[in-house]
C-alpha cells in the first residue's frame, strides 16, 4: 500500500494515479517505515549499581572510610532491576552505618590527639 503525497489517502502498490484526487503517483516512491530512536539505558548499569552498592556498604562497615559509604549511598539511588533492588537497599543501609562509624572513628582519633 502506497500513501498519496497530495491527500494523504491510502492507495493500492499497482495504481499510478490517486483515486481520491487524481494525483500521479510515482512508481518508485514506495512508503518508507520511519526509524524511531529510543534510548535505552544499559541492562549492565541496573545489574553493577546494586552490586557496587552493596559492596562498598560492606566495605564501609570493615573499613571506616567516608569515600565508601558515600559511594554507597549514592549507587543504591540509582534505578535497578527489580531483582537486584533488596540488594541495592541494603546497601544504603550498610553506607549509613558506615557513615555513623566513620564519624565515631575520626572523632576518636581527634579526641586521641587532643587530650
Amino acid at each position: 500500500m502506497k500513501t498519496c503525497k497530495h491527500c494523504g489517502n491510502v492507495v493500492d502498490d499497482d495504481v499510478l494515479i490517486c483515486i481520491h484526487c487524481g494525483f500521479e503517483i510515482p512508481e518508485e516512491e514506495k512508503e518508507k517505515p520511519k526509524l524511531i530512536k529510543v534510548e535505552t539505558q544499559s541492562t549492565t548499569d541496573l545489574i553493577d549499581f546494586p552490586i557496587l552498592s552493596f559492596a562498598l556498604g560492606i566495605l564501609s562497615l570493615i573499613i571506616p572510610i567516608y569515600l565508601f559509604s558515600i559511594l554507597a549511598i549514592k549507587l543504591s539511588k540509582r534505578p535497578a532491576k527489580p531483582s537486584f533492588i533488596p540488594l541495592s537497599k541494603l546497601g544504603n543501609i550498610f553506607g549509613y552505618i558506615g557513615l555513623f562509624i566513620s564519624t565515631i572513628f575520626i572523632g576518636f582519633i581527634v579526641y586521641l590527639f587532643l587530650k
